[in-house]
């Protein structure tokens, strides 16, 4: 009688661990079903947030690329700008308040015309690294539409291809935006009116610097795009043998 009672307490209890067993699995089952649910939910959200920024940084790139006080000369009531294309006279005495020509326009310049006491000798012709900036502001506006696509893209589908040129473009977007803020910089240091001594950085590049800001801050949000292709290019890099040896590990 004893042996009989003590073979119904090890059987329950085997059958207690076994169920605490499955349990116990089907509770990690559900765990490392969940995890992959919440990344791709996280990375959804990601890429809702960079491509609000992104799509900021992009209209006010755009709008003030045709802001002409990049750089500015101040003497009196009269304020002179030099934007990227066009340079402007602005006074309170001009009806409309502002006149502007092209820089094609030469000795037809706004500042002989509508300027105080200036003569086309006097105005210092753009900048070659003024015109640089130029190509390049436009140049960035075509980048700005290719990642806005590829982000829309992987919204809809997660794809490593187009993830890799998203980072790649946003790298190449990175490098242009401070090459352009560099030579506008060095520009500022001279006249473009000879008669007048300090030239001073205008209204347009500090919203260029806002609209860098917003495109910085959106490329750094979607941080899971990053890491995705880090690891393919770190996994890449191994060696063959290393590589089928941890591959062999994951699937036994």
């Amino acid at each position: 009688m004893f042996d009989l009672l003590c073979y119904v307490q090890l059987t329950h209890s085997e059958k207690h661990r076994g169920t605490n067993r499955g349990n116990g699995s089907f509770g990690s089952t559900k765990i490392a079903m969940a995890r992959p649910a919440t990344r791709r939910n996280r990375f959804f959200w990601e890429l809702i947030v960079a491509f609000m920024f992104v799509v900021s940084a992009a209209v006010f790139q755009t709008f003030h690329f045709f802001n002409n006080a990049w750089l500015v000369h101040t003497n009196g009531s009269y304020i002179y700008q030099r934007g990227l294309g066009d340079d402007c006279v602005k006074s309170g005495e001009f009806s409309d308040g502002i006149k502007c020509t092209s820089w094609l326009d030469g000795e037809y310049s706004t500042f002989v015309i509508n300027g105080q006491d200036i003569t086309a000798s006097d105005v210092v012709p753009p900048s070659t690294g003024l015109r640089l900036a130029r190509v390049l502001m436009i140049f960035s506006v075509l980048l700005y539409l290719f990642i806005i696509f590829s982000l829309f893209f992987i919204c809809v589908k997660r794809n490593l291809k187009v993830q890799k040129l998203l980072c790649g473009v946003t790298v190449l977007l990175v490098f242009v935006n401070v090459f352009i803020i560099f030579i506008v910089m060095a520009d500022s240091s001279e006249p473009f009116i000879k008669t007048m001594k300090y030239c001073s950085l205008g209204s347009a590049f500090y919203y260029f610097l806002l609209s860098c800001l917003l495109f910085w801050i959106g490329s750094a949000v979607h941080f899971d795009s990053w890491i995705d292709v880090y690891d393919n290019i770190h996994t890449n890099d191994l060696p063959m043998g290393l590589l089928g040896h941890i591959r062999r590990n994951v699937t036994s």
